[in-house]
């Protein structure tokens, strides 16, 4: 009997260790450039993407999801997905709408969903991530505070806020 009261101790204690291990993990993502800010013109009503935060983490994590935290009524999350830094010609746009033309179009690029990609340490440099909002009305300007990164480490998933600020504002008047 005081054996297996030893041995449920011991199991116990075991659990205890890796579950106070595993939930310090909440923290495990880093900015690799630095937080970010993008302000953008746009007229009316149309779909945008905006450059996320390139990554780091301190150990080998799993992203599920990428979302704005905070985004103001009018800017509608529609998806985050991986590209190849390679498949933009002109560069990578730090934000891209259908008036910046076809040479950075991320419609017709190859890309992967972000749900299942590896981060191991830093971010590959051949891969960004790119958030596509759709502007639902005229009003500007429209902001997004911080991005929320969703991630399993170990035995759950946790999820983090990524300082980065994206604006859609309204065009310049000439003159």
């Amino acid at each position: 009997m005081r054996r297996r009261i030893v041995i449920a101790g011991l199991v116990v204690a075991v659990l205890l260790a890796i579950w106070l291990i595993d939930n310090r993990q909440g923290a495990a993502l880093d900015v690799g450039d630095g937080s970010m800010t993008i302000g953008s013109p746009l007229v009316g009503k149309a779909d945008f993407y905006f450059l996320a935060p390139a990554l780091e983490s301190r150990s080998t994590i799993e992203l599920v999801g990428m979302t704005p935290e905070i985004a103001e009524p009018g800017l509608e999350f529609v998806d985050a997905r991986i590209y190849r830094r390679e498949d933009f010609l002109g560069g990578v746009p730090a934000s891209w709408t259908t008036s910046n033309g076809d040479s950075s179009n991320p419609t017709k690029l190859a890309s992967a969903p972000l749900a299942g990609y590896k981060l191991t340490g830093e971010q590959r440099k051949e891969d960004v991530v790119l958030l596509h909002l759709r502007v639902t009305t005229d009003q500007r300007p429209l902001n997004v505070t911080a991005v929320r990164v969703t991630y399993r480490n170990g035995f759950r998933e946790h999820t983090q806020a990524i300082d980065a600020k994206y604006q859609v504002i309204a065009p310049r008047r000439a003159g």
